[in-house]
């Protein structure tokens, strides 16, 4: 019995570190496949490109670390995490050619 309340104690804690990691590894991972596709895909010369999407993914991990608290479930906004990111490298490989 004393287990269970020593859970529920910690429950609130454990749940904000797991979105904390998720937030930042996930934000992370998210967001080095959105600067890879967005250099590729941008018009403009190699330089150029990767200094506008470096720009935009200050914007882009702030956008995926909100994402990680705002989502009402943990299981959601980690299916969310990985659905994107499974996106993005399938994108990725279709313009690269690995696929």
């Amino acid at each position: 019995m004393r287990y269970f309340s020593v859970l529920k104690q910690y429950h609130y804690s454990i749940q904000v570190v797991t979105r904390f990691i998720l937030a930042i590894l996930g934000g992370y991972v998210l967001t080095a496949i959105t600067i890879s596709a967005l250099t590729i895909v941008f018009p403009l010369s190699q330089v150029d490109a990767v200094l506008v999407s470096t720009t935009i993914s200050i914007a882009i991990y702030a956008i995926f670390f909100i994402a990680a608290f705002a989502i009402s479930s943990i299981k959601k906004a980690t299916v969310l995490f990985l659905v994107l990111g499974g996106v993005q490298i399938t994108f990725l490989s279709l313009i690269k050619g690995w696929l």
